[in-house]
């Protein structure tokens, strides 16, 4: 701290801070983006306190507040941004505030609005979807269509695209479900009234008490009769679709999945009466709700969005700058094509906050948001697939927990887990998804569990390479299990001519012991022994300093057919001599060697490795 300074230390925490900022701001928007929004306000709300000038903030809390319903906190919040602009600096706030002020003003933000088709591009880049917007085009301009994908998948960006400048109408009311709405029917309702502020008028006294009955705050006369659950879905689903025509509007209801039944109800009959330009967005795995859109002759048309392919993720980082030393094989193995995982490795990888070691926050968030959607016993499930590896089976699922591969079938139906391609096992879609639920995993739970997983593959037989790293996440239950391992699968690299990889176990074998206090047992030097091979095969000059380090630890521990072992491969090098003259370090070792009480076979590689270097000398 000293040798810093004072300025360099300020230098050091404003940087700090400034990065804590990006992060949190960044979790804010990522919350908000899926649908969490008072998850969103809360992360923003101590960013915009510490910081009343920050735009982006407080655009993106007034938003969650206003999805949250509180309008007038929503707008004091862009009130206070802009008090607080104009004194520090004298400006206004960017237009994009202005613009959601007034969509606050006029009765939502982002979960109802009017979207009018552009004929300019969209903000953002757009790649890879090009055939599917074209196919979503022509569906919406006959009748319904519902668009099905995964969670990130590019559902919401799809539709956005379409309304700008693929839409049939030029006006879309945009209705976004929310995840736990606070009131049944609310999302009826905010299309009802949007249809209704847009000039649609109920006909009947049947309906205009349908419509009074979801928008008791509004103008709307209620003619006192009484209407039955089967009377709101149909009355409802009659003004919907017959407005949709009559207005030459288009609706939008994205998340379908998270409707209540009469809502759903509602919807499905609305399809049923086969307007234009209605659009609805919902999950894969919502199998029935697919099934009662688009089962039984209904004139809903399916579009499923499939995840980006190999192309299509280059040509995303290519509008975002080029690779920057990104893989592009990489990145598609970890995100599995999905955009918004994509989307957040280079959005973290631009800023310089992609870590190697653990997973940032906002991928862990997109991670979570997906696990929220199973039950206990299926994300137990993945919990034990996210520790066997890339592939893994019911077999092995059940020896580890038994009868917990029944629930398997959860998370395939997801689509966070995929059945191989030879139908031998399963796997993760998304390498992310992997590494993220091994990630939230407890350390308790995972140490436990690498343990026996470790143990299962070693008592099938299986070769050390396979268990290592087991038992190596497990090294705190069994440190010289971890050790052996290591030592093991080292060997087995050096055959298969793998000798980084070798050398990389040995030294985590080495790490292990020192670290929980076994620094100079007989495997603790064999393992050293193996490094010093692996470093003079590989004509590293280190090799040297390790043997001769090896060599005097086995000797003194008075292991000494180590000894000798360590002191052949020492002469086993042209590195010992120099022009002919031998190293007398080395030399002093060989005699001490010759001298030991060693077995014969061992005397004689000695004598047979050390003959070479006495011929030079």
């Amino acid at each position: 701290v000293d040798a810093m300074g004072p300025v360099r230390l300020d230098r050091a925490r404003l940087d700090l801070e400034e990065q804590r900022a990006g992060a949190l701001r960044l979790l804010g928007e990522t919350e908000l983006a899926n649908g969490r929004a008072e998850r969103a306000a809360n992360t923003l709300r101590a960013l915009v306190d510490e910081d009343p000038h920050d735009e982006r903030a407080a655009t993106a809390l007034a938003d969650s507040l206003a999805q949250l319903g509180r309008r007038r906190d929503a707008l004091m919040v862009l009130a206070d941004l802009r008090h607080a602009l104009r004194s520090a600096t004298g400006i206004d706030p960017d237009p994009a505030v202005r613009d959601l002020e007034q969509r606050i003003l006029d009765g939502g933000s982002d979960v109802v609005r009017l979207a009018e088709r552009t004929e300019g591009p969209t903000a953002g880049p757009f790649v890879g979807r090009q055939p599917d917007l074209q196919a979503l085009a022509r569906a919406a301009a006959v009748g319904p269509c519902v668009v099905v994908g995964e969670p990130g998948i590019g559902k919401s960006t799809l539709v956005e695209e379409y309304l700008g400048r693929w839409a049939v109408v030029d006006t879309t009311i945009v209705v976004r479900v929310a995840d736990s709405p606070a009131r049944p029917l609310e999302a009826i309702a905010e299309v009802t009234a949007a249809l209704v502020a847009a000039g649609a008028e109920a006909t009947g006294p049947r309906q205009r008490s349908a419509v009074a009955r979801v928008l008791p705050s509004h103008e709307v006369d209620d003619v006192g009769v009484t209407v039955t659950r089967e009377d709101l879905i149909i009355e409802l689903s009659t003004f919907i679709a017959e407005s949709i025509v009559t207005l030459d509007i288009g609706v939008v209801i994205e998340d379908l999945h998270h409707l209540d039944s009469l809502s759903m109800a509602i919807v499905e009959e609305t399809v049923g009466r086969a307007p234009p330009a209605l659009v609805l967005t919902t999950r894969p795995h919502d199998g029935p709700v697919l099934d009662r859109l688009t089962g039984g002759g209904t004139p809903a048309s399916v579009l499923a969005l499939d995840p980006l392919a190999i192309d299509a993720i280059e040509a995303y980082l290519l509008s975002r700058g080029g690779r920057g030393g990104l893989d592009v094989t990489t990145m598609a193995r970890q995100t599995g094509g999905n955009p918004l995982y994509l989307r957040l490795l280079v959005d973290l990888h631009l800023e310089g906050a992609l870590q190697e070691e653990e997973l940032p926050a906002t991928i862990l968030l997109a991670v979570r948001e997906r696990l929220d959607a199973l039950s206990a016993r299926a994300i137990a499930v993945l919990r034990v697939a996210a520790l066997l590896g890339p592939g893994f089976s019911r077999q092995d699922i059940d020896r580890l927990r038994a009868g917990l591969s029944a629930d398997l079938d959860e998370a395939v139906r997801t689509g966070l887990v995929l059945e191989t391609t030879d139908g031998t096992g399963y796997e993760f879609l998304h390498g992310l998804v992997a590494e993220g639920v091994h990630q939230m995993t407890p350390v308790g739970t995972r140490v436990a569990l690498h343990d026996e997983i470790g143990r299962l593959l070693e008592d099938d037989g299986r070769p050390a390479i396979e268990y290592v790293d087991h038992f190596l996440a497990a090294a705190e239950v069994d440190p010289n299990r971890a050790a052996q391992s290591a030592l093991e699968a080292g060997r087995l690299l050096i055959s298969s001519h793998l000798l980084d990889v070798a050398l990389r176990y040995f030294e985590l074998g080495q790490e292990v012991l020192a670290r929980y206090g076994f620094g100079g047992t007989r495997l603790a030097l064999e393992l050293a022994i193996e490094r010093g091979r692996v470093e003079r095969i590989s004509a590293d000059i280190r090799h040297v300093d390790t043997l001769i380090a090896a060599a005097e630890s086995a000797d003194a521990a008075n292991e000494f057919e180590l000894f000798a072992q360590a002191v052949i491969e020492l002469c086993s090098h042209g590195g010992t001599t120099k022009a002919g003259t031998s190293d007398p370090t080395v030399l002093r070792l060989i005699d001490r060697a010759v001298d030991r009480p060693i077995g014969k076979e061992t005397k004689a590689e000695l004598l047979a490795a050390t003959s070479a270097l006495f011929a030079l000398t």
